[in-house]
């Protein structure tokens, strides 16, 4: 009997690790680690964790883990840079460079994250690809990450219902930043281009949580900016930690 119940142990613990092997989707969800042996629906993995009513579903992000894309537009982005250092000062130079080395990356999943939506309406309920991915989720956040060309990346207090001018009225900016406008990289992933000039009288507010880019100025002197900026923006959408 006592022989009978080992073989069991063991033929269950065989089963354990083959279907673990096999699994074909892990998800790590803020620092829980699931494991699908078929692909999931965005349903399937939701059900799987503890929904908090004080989760911001603007704020929830799907990362793929196992994707070089974000790394590899790292490499080329800062390859760029490196090849502007003609047309652009050395100061401001380094500072972006050091600043996009530093950031935590991963490939970003372009999809509308919400358990309502995705429990009633087919699009928002997507099935996962093989892979590996990290799905964050966080509450409400009262601050906003500036960096681009600025001294220093800073940490600003978030008020509501002000006005994207007011914020960056007094951020002390470098020489080569543009004057005129900033980008805002919201948590949903949506890039923003908001003008910013003493002459613009319309109020553009912007996302909890957001990232403010100070971009390199534009002008027909500077036509290359014009593309950097967009890019840094870009790759700033798939920054997994932000601080």
């Amino acid at each position: 009997m006592t022989r009978l119940i080992d073989l069991f142990k063991v033929t269950l613990l065989t089963f354990c690790i083959s279907s673990y092997a096999h699994s074909q989707v892990e998800v790590t969800v803020n620092n829980r680690v699931l494991n699908f042996a078929e692909n999931p629906r965005l349903t399937e993995v939701l059900e799987s964790i503890d929904l908090k009513p004080n989760w911001y579903w603007p704020n929830t992000q799907l990362f793929k883990l196992d994707s070089d894309l974000a790394e590899n537009k790292r490499i080329e982005l800062i390859q760029k840079l490196e090849n502007l250092s003609q047309d652009l000062d050395s100061s401001t130079q380094k500072k972006l460079i050091e600043q996009i080395k530093s950031w935590k990356l991963a490939q970003r999943i372009n999809i509308t994250i919400d358990y309502d939506f995705a429990r009633f309406v087919l699009r928002y309920n997507p099935l996962f690809d093989d892979g590996r991915y990290s799905l964050i989720f966080r509450q409400r956040n009262p601050s906003l990450y500036l960096f681009g060309a600025v001294p220093q990346p800073k940490v600003l207090t978030y008020e509501n219902n002000q006005c994207i001018e007011n914020i960056v009225a007094n951020i002390r900016k470098l020489d080569s930043a543009e004057s005129s406008f900033i980008y805002a990289i919201q948590p949903d992933g949506v890039i923003r281009k908001l003008p910013i000039a003493y002459w613009n009288h319309d109020c553009q507010q912007v996302m909890p949580g957001s990232q403010i880019y100070v971009p390199l100025a534009e002008s027909q002197w500077f036509s290359d900016n014009t593309q950097l900026n967009q890019l840094i923006a870009e790759l700033a959408v798939n920054r997994t930690v932000i601080e």
